[in-house]
């Protein structure tokens, strides 16, 4: 029996399908691992993926039922996420707003491109023609199998982080005073030399200085971060201080710097006057 293989549109089709199963498979060892079991139905991803590699008429059938409703689910859930954030008047939690909404973005581009090339003339051609040798199809099958595999993995990882990342995050908003250590007077001037802003890492720390008419110098201290934030606060004329700001610091932080150190005088060297020449 010679090996043969479907149109391209199939094969993708049969891949995307094994693909969810996998998915749902990672999804509930996943929920296992983190206390919890889910049953997630798109675990029969797999036996209909590789049923439609090996051109089954069956498992066209299933294919264009379960994408089918699997456009009526992600579009209903939208539905009632969006509802469910204009009624309740507050502001949704944007990394899961963000997250969800991509995973379900791409489920659904998915199942429309299932029920577009299920319905083709080259695939219904498939599905109609004789059985033939499953090699092919089980080697697309598990090619995919070990690639979504790997890559739901990582997936599944990087969102474990970052939702540590977020159950971690806090906001802080202090105003650093900087004052004499000895009187307690405020300093005139207000610095925070070394720190430097990278676009997308944490913390995000935005500092702003001012200088009052009094010329007593403060700085409002304000951003995110998931650990204490250590700030290296100067002053002319006063050595350099650290503050560390944490989710427990108070509106107004008075930050106690001792004066420099006078330099050491500068040791003149004198070099002795040549002796005056004989006449």
């Amino acid at each position: 029996m010679s090996e043969s293989l479907p149109s391209r549109a199939v094969c993708i089709s049969g891949a995307l399908s094994v693909a969810i199963g996998v998915g749902a498979i990672v999804h509930m060892l996943a929920g296992i691992l983190d206390g919890g079991f889910v049953f997630d139905l798109g675990i029969v991803g797999i036996p209909i993926g590789y049923e439609i590699l090996l051109g089954r008429r069956s498992a066209r059938a299933w294919a264009l039922l379960f994408s089918a409703v699997g456009i009526a689910v992600v579009i209903a859930a939208g539905a009632i996420m969006t509802y469910m954030i204009i009624a309740a008047g507050e502001a949704p939690d944007i990394p899961e707003l963000v997250f969800g909404g991509m995973a379900g973005s791409v489920f659904l581009a998915g199942c429309v491109y299932v029920q577009i090339a299920l319905r083709a003339a080259s695939a219904r051609e498939w599905f109609q023609a004789p059985k033939r040798d499953t090699a092919a199809a089980g080697r697309i099958a598990w090619s995919v199998t070990a690639v979504a595999v790997v890559f739901l993995v990582l997936l599944y990882a990087a969102d474990l982080r970052r939702t540590a990342t977020v159950e971690a995050l806090y906001s802080f908003d202090t105003v650093v005073i900087p004052c004499d250590a000895e009187t307690g007077d405020r300093l005139p001037s207000i610095g925070c030399p070394g720190m430097t802003r990278h676009r997308g890492e944490l913390p995000k720390v935005e500092w702003t200085a001012r200088v009052a008419s009094d010329m007593k110098s403060e700085a409002r201290v304000r951003g995110i971060a998931t650990r204490p934030v250590k700030l290296t606060i100067s002053s002319e004329g006063y050595e350099d201080a650290v503050v560390t700001v944490t989710p427990d610091s108070k509106k107004e932080m008075r930050i106690a710097m001792t004066r420099a150190a006078p330099p050491p005088p500068e040791r003149r060297i004198e070099t002795p006057s040549p002796a005056p020449r004989g006449k």
